[in-house]
């Protein structure tokens, strides 16, 4: 799933239907203030959430993301597993309770738009950062290219820029039947500065993690190696403080009984510093990283290794408090 809050202090979801898969929204819209704080009704799951589907083709539904702008209008990237594309879709009125208030278009071309993450900047512009899967009937596998798309330059809807970030080819190990870019994660700054973390595997370039940055000027994508352990990068997230620094969790590996929870951070996108959160082995699964109004940094993720929910935290300094959330059953 994926969440999101407004200005108003409404929560909005998205998620997959079980058994379908096909993409849902939900909201507590409705519900209401009470000196401030949102009221909510927990007495069942229904409550005061209004749900509706995504799009009326009820699609089967692959990697999505959400984004609201500064008009509370939502922004939702998601791959369509039945036409094999990027697809976009928003609502018109900020507050899509009916199927008919959405409208879909789809982003570049055919078998692209896996691992797609979608960011909306000042002037309520979209971009997201996604893979596209080529064959390579030379090596013989399948490569993820990193892609980028935009409406920033023009006004009205379906119109999008698509660039390619980093071509990715495979490294001649007819070992490895896939190679490329697996995990994406956009952010933008207060100076509309775009910043993708992504994760390299198997190609002819250093695995590891990797962070991307467009000149605003000439629209060109500079690229830097962060973590260079081979598996390390897996999961990105990633969020832009009030200074422009740049945070990024990650899990350092593919590999779920050996992973560790990690952190990169660096005040210019060129020198790095990396650090280890949770060392505990098969944690830091899908770790979502966000910022508050002070920097401190909020993080959680998954430890499989105990089928836990967890929680990290950090004022600055490099010192993390770690919390349980959630250890009943499979959290």
């Amino acid at each position: 799933n994926a969440i999101a809050h407004d200005s108003n202090g409404y929560t909005h979801i998205i998620f997959r239907e079980n058994g379908s898969s096909a993409l849902l929204y939900t909201t507590n819209y409705f519900a209401y203030l009470n000196e401030g704080e949102v009221v909510w009704n927990d007495a069942y799951i229904g409550g005061l959430w209004q749900t509706t589907y995504v799009n009326t083709e009820a699609s089967v539904c692959g990697d999505f993301d959400l984004a609201i702008d500064s008009n509370n209008r939502l922004h939702i990237s998601y791959f369509d597993q039945i036409d094999k594309k990027l697809k976009y879709t928003t609502n018109s009125s900020g507050n899509a309770y009916f199927e008919s208030s959405w409208v879909v278009t789809s982003v570049g071309d055919e078998n692209s738009g896996y691992s797609n993450s979608i960011a909306i900047d000042s002037n309520d512009k979209v971009h997201i950062s996604y893979t596209d899967e080529r064959y390579s009937f030379g090596n013989y596998e399948w490569s993820y290219n990193l892609n980028y798309a935009t409406n920033l330059n023009f006004e009205y809807f379906g119109y999008w820029n698509t660039d390619v970030i980093m071509d990715c080819f495979g490294d001649n190990d007819q070992d490895e039947d896939f190679a490329g870019v697996f995990d994406t994660s956009i952010a933008i700054d207060s100076n509309d500065t775009i910043h993708v973390a992504y994760y390299n595997q198997n190609t002819r370039y250093d695995e590891g993690l990797w962070y991307a940055s467009q000149d605003k000027l000439f629209k060109t994508w500079e690229n830097n190696h962060i973590d260079t352990d081979t598996y390390a990068g897996a999961y990105p997230s990633i969020a832009i403080d009030s200074d422009s620094g740049i945070h990024i969790s990650y899990s350092d590996s593919y590999s779920h009984s050996s992973t560790n929870l990690k952190y990169a951070y660096s005040m210019n996108g060129s020198i790095w510093n990396l650090s280890t959160v949770d060392s505990q082995s098969g944690t830091g699964i899908h770790p979502s990283i966000v910022l508050d109004v002070k920097n401190n940094i909020h993080i959680s993720y998954y430890d499989e290794y105990n089928n836990d929910l967890k929680y990290a935290f950090s004022s600055g300094n490099n010192s993390w408090e770690l919390e349980l959330i959630e250890s009943i059953g499979e959290s």
